[in-house]
């Protein structure tokens, strides 16, 4: 595949790590401090005597906004809404912590793992997950971004009233876990 990538692009992954880190005000201090690890390695990275973690690659995905593709292969960034994607995060982690909480009640169930994969796989190509899409289905997934954040919280509201709200479901429990059915049915 060709590179796409602009002549506005720095040529390395400490030169992108820097500029990602200046754009969001950050100090090396700082960068250091929310990645766990010195300022000293921060210097290191950013000036290409060191390489970076896949961990400390994830954590800047995260606290930049920015995707694995950008950091790793200077590809440019995709036009989706950082705050649409962490939205997204924001809700996968919630679903996760629901699920979890449920499997300590009640034990764990083979539809958490199937429905949590279906969760991960509607994701992935908005880069919470560190998978890539063809830049020629991006227009496709920015307006499938709506539908399935809305899909998501809904999931979330059903299990959050299901488990948290609903005072007869410790006595109903299923066996089996019934995923909401949301973000499943997307099309």
């Amino acid at each position: 595949m060709a590179s796409t990538k602009d002549s506005s692009t720095p040529n390395t992954i400490g030169e992108r790590i820097a500029k990602k880190r200046r754009e969001r005000g950050l100090s090396q201090q700082q960068l250091a401090d929310m990645n766990g690890v010195t300022r000293s390695l921060i210097g290191q990275i950013e000036g290409n005597q060191s390489k970076p973690s896949i961990e400390f690659m994830t954590k800047m995905v995260s606290i930049t906004g920015t995707t694995y593709e950008y950091i790793i292969e200077g590809r440019p960034e995709r036009p989706f809404d950082v705050a649409d994607t962490l939205e997204l995060n924001r809700l996968y982690t919630q679903i996760v912590w629901i699920i979890e909480l449920r499997e300590k009640a009640f034990g764990k169930s083979p539809g958490h793992e199937e429905y949590l994969d279906v969760l991960v796989k509607r994701i992935e190509p908005y880069g919470v997950k560190s998978e890539t899409s063809p830049i020629e289905t991006q227009t496709q997934l920015q307006s499938m971004l709506p539908k399935l954040i809305k899909a998501m919280r809904a999931d979330f509201d059903e299990l959050f009233h299901r488990y948290f709200l609903d005072m007869n479901y410790s006595r109903i429990v299923d066996t089996v876990f019934n995923p909401p059915k949301n973000v499943i049915s997307l099309v």
